[in-house]
């Protein structure tokens, strides 16, 4: 089985490798946003990969505007192919947690 295989096996059957703190998530959401900015600006970027849902960092203007996306359509980031998109949208309490934390930056554990 390849490495690639086995992430997706052991995430479709819920064992986490890693837990990610909730900082982790909303620099993600950043970092996705910067991306997009970039990808405007670049055509070399163009199949540059997000890690939230395309669709989602589309939509967004700040980490906590793509989190709560994220949270309100979790069924998108699970059909992705992406195994990091997958894992992002399937832990709602991660995700609820970073949307506290993008939230109110002071409290960002």
């Amino acid at each position: 089985m390849t490495g690639a295989r086995e992430r997706v096996m052991l995430l479709d059957h819920g064992t986490k490798a890693f837990d990610l703190p909730p900082s982790a998530i909303v620099a993600t959401a950043a970092a996705d946003l910067r991306l997009r900015q970039r990808k405007a600006e670049d055509d070399e970027l163009h199949a540059a990969p997000y890690a939230f849902h395309r669709a989602h960092v589309r939509k967004a203007a700040t980490p906590a505007e793509l989190i709560e996306l994220a949270l309100k359509q979790p069924s998108k980031g699970a059909e992705s192919a992406k195994i990091n998109t997958r894992r992002i949208y399937s832990d709602e309490e991660l995700l609820r947690a970073a949307l506290a934390a993008a939230q109110n930056p002071e409290s960002r554990t």
